[in-house]
């Protein structure tokens, strides 16, 4: 994931567009965000909550809303799947608040947001990011039941000083074999982001997981 300092070109209401507000102090707020997901990057799997003003258009939860008014600006290519690009309200919110282009190819997206894991397309469709450009990768948010509760994996890796458990509910049964696949081709591979309701945590593509 690039960790660049946030742009917040978010307007704080969409009242007169009739899009759901934004940040109501978008630079703050923003700024608030954005240490969270670096602390959440350099601590995979810890959990993190988030307190937004922002509403979250269609069935796109509040965590994914403040994270996406926190990150995409106009140079970010954006991808939805299936369960966030049926509700037009939610690419016009983002196009309205971020000024991002919705692209149609998974692989063509900086970030691509995923609002049901029973749409999650296979890893292997998002950009891993190239030799010389590895930092160009996709970084993948994926809305889940429930961050814990789920069948039980170890992780282990850059942030996570022995092990940390990590049990996600919903996610396919392919997921992590992906996620080893993805991981072997460091420093290349993308990077996830799980989000629950208005909490969410990260896994980097640094990050070693054992079933």
């Amino acid at each position: 994931m690039t960790t660049t300092q946030p742009k917040p070109a978010n307007v704080a209401s969409g009242a007169t567009t009739g899009i759901a507000p934004g940040f109501s102090d978008p630079v703050h707020e923003s700024q608030a965000v954005f240490r969270q997901i670096l602390e959440a990057m350099s601590r995979p799997g810890m959990i993190m909550g988030i307190e937004t003003t922002a509403e979250a258009p269609g069935t796109m939860a509040e965590g994914m809303a403040a994270l996406s008014l926190t990150l995409l600006d106009g140079d970010t290519r954006v991808w939805l799947d299936a369960a966030l690009a049926e509700h037009a309200a939610v690419a016009d919110y983002l196009r309205f608040h971020c000024g991002c282009p919705i692209v149609q190819s998974p692989f063509d997206a900086d970030f691509a947001l995923i609002g049901s894991v029973d749409t999650l397309p296979r890893l292997e469709r998002f950009s891993p990011g190239t030799a010389q450009y590895p930092e160009r990768s996709a970084t993948v948010v994926i809305e889940v039941p429930k961050l814990t509760g789920g069948p039980a994996t170890v992780l282990t890796g850059p942030g996570i000083e022995t092990t940390r458990d990590f049990d996600p509910v919903g996610l396919p049964d392919w997921f992590w074999s992906a996620w080893a696949v993805n991981r072997g081709s460091f420093p290349l591979g993308i990077d996830a982001v799980f989000t629950c309701d208005a909490e969410f945590c990260a896994l980097p593509r640094s990050t070693r997981v054992e079933a």
